[in-house]
Parts: structure tokens; C-alpha cells; sequence
């Protein structure tokens, strides 16, 4: 899969770990990473809550949504999709509730703003620098990378901290650079 991404343009880098390190350039301060780990829940949320008003081919929106991520993850790597796979049982049950008690788009939408609100200002006052935006990045690697970073936290595949620690220079210079 990973082959597949980087063919197809999706990644910056040349492998998961490339990628990873650039991820990682964008994401270094302590405290921009824990806005992202704050905010992001709440953009998911947000994302599943809109999708949760469609239906494709009779299943709700918000379950399609739910399963192709953790498929996409779980190509990755298969603990991180496991992680993702609890995170989409919970958040779908938050779903579930928003809808019950007639929420809808206007939530959907406010949680999605304020969980991204957090994530910019995470990069704005951290890191100096505007957000690397690219929508592959956004949607998918950086979310990967997320839970990813708490397991090697635990100890988890530390040859592939050691090696996106090791690329991550190779990353000096990009992006856009705040005053």
C-alpha cells in the first residue's frame, strides 16, 4: 500500500517512515501535538456527524466513513487500525447521541471548526509556522501518525521512531515560516 501512495503522489516522502518525518517536521512542538491530539477527535466527531445524514446504499454515511479509515489503517499498520477501529465504536456512539437529541449539521459543523481551529493555532503559536496543508496529509497520515506517536509513547515500534527522528532533517526548510 504504502508503494501504491507514494506512486500515486499522496506522500511527500519516499516511504511511511519519509512520510512520517515530514509529518513530524510540522508536528515537533510538544504542545502544537497536543492541541492536534485534542482537536482532532473533535474534527472526526464533527466529520461523522455530517456524514451520519447520508446513507450509501442503505448504510449510514458515518459507518462508510468509519470503515475505510480503519481499512486504509489497518494497510498501515494493524494496531494503529485497531486503535482507530475502538475510536470509530466510540465516536459512533457519540454520533448516535448527537443525532438522538436532534443534532445535526450545525453541531457537525461546529465541532469540525473548532477541533481545526485548534490544530492551526497549534501550528500558528508553536511551531511559527503555517499548517504543510496537503488533503492526503490532513485526512488520513497525519491522523495515522497521531495515534501512532502515543503508541511509540509506549514503547511501540521503536526502529521506526529511530528512523523518522533520522529523516526528519531532510524536511529542515519546507513549509512556511511564520515571522
Amino acid at each position: 500500500m504504502v508503494r501504491l501512495l507514494v506512486a500515486a503522489g499522496l506522500f511527500a516522502g519516499e516511504s511511511l517512515a519519509d512520510e512520517l518525518a515530514f509529518i513530524r517536521h510540522f508536528h515537533h512542538h510538544p504542545r502544537n501535538l497536543l492541541l492536534h491530539h485534542l482537536g482532532f477527535p473533535l474534527t472526526l466527531l464533527g466529520a461523522l456527524v455530517l456524514a451520519s445524514s447520508v446513507s450509501i446504499a442503505g448504510v449510514p454515511g458515518h459507518v462508510v466513513l468509519a470503515v475505510l479509515y480503519t481499512l486504509g489503517f489497518l494497510a498501515l499498520d494493524r494496531l494503529v487500525g485497531l486503535g482507530y477501529a475502538l475510536v470509530f465504536v466510540l465516536l459512533g456512539g457519540a454520533v448516535s447521541w448527537i443525532r438522538a437529541r436532534g443534532g445535526g449539521w450545525p453541531i457537525g459543523l461546529g465541532l469540525l471548526l473548532t477541533g481545526g481551529a485548534t490544530q492551526v493555532l497549534g501550528h500558528v503559536i508553536y511551531e511559527r509556522a503555517l499548517p504543510a496543508f496537503r488533503a492526503f496529509e490532513a485526512l488520513f497520515t497525519t491522523p495515522f501518525y497521531l495515534l501512532l506517536t502515543i503508541y511509540m509513547r509506549l514503547g511501540y515500534r521503536p526502529g521506526l521512531e529511530r528512523e523518522i527522528e533520522a529523516l526528519r532533517p531532510r524536511w529542515n526548510g519546507a513549509g512556511r515560516r511564520l515571522g
